[in-house]
């Protein structure tokens, strides 16, 4: 569904990557054995996963609470970017 989106074709690759956990997050660096810290940059209270860098956060979810007030649309923060995706699909929002 990626590809079918009308959208730069840099967003898709990235957002592609989130879909499939393959985005350089701190944990994924980690499990390519490089000796860092696992904390969220951002919050500095959880492990840094695509999951919670861009959907869980404390400070990303300021940044989704203006994305939903400006769109007026009433929105449960899925588990995952692919939860995510499918229901921005299916809804067309």
């Amino acid at each position: 569904m990626i590809w079918k989106v009308k959208i730069p074709f840099k967003i898709a690759c990235f957002t592609w990557l989130l879909a499939n956990q393959a985005a350089l997050t701190q944990h994924n660096l980690m499990k390519r054995v490089m000796q860092i810290c696992s904390k969220c940059w951002s919050c500095e209270c959880e492990v840094e996963t695509i999951n919670h860098l861009f959907l869980h956060c404390r400070e990303t979810a300021k940044l989704w609470q203006i994305f939903i007030n400006l769109r007026g649309i009433n929105w449960t923060m899925p588990r995952n970017i692919k939860e995510a995706l499918a229901c921005w699909n299916r809804d067309g929002n």
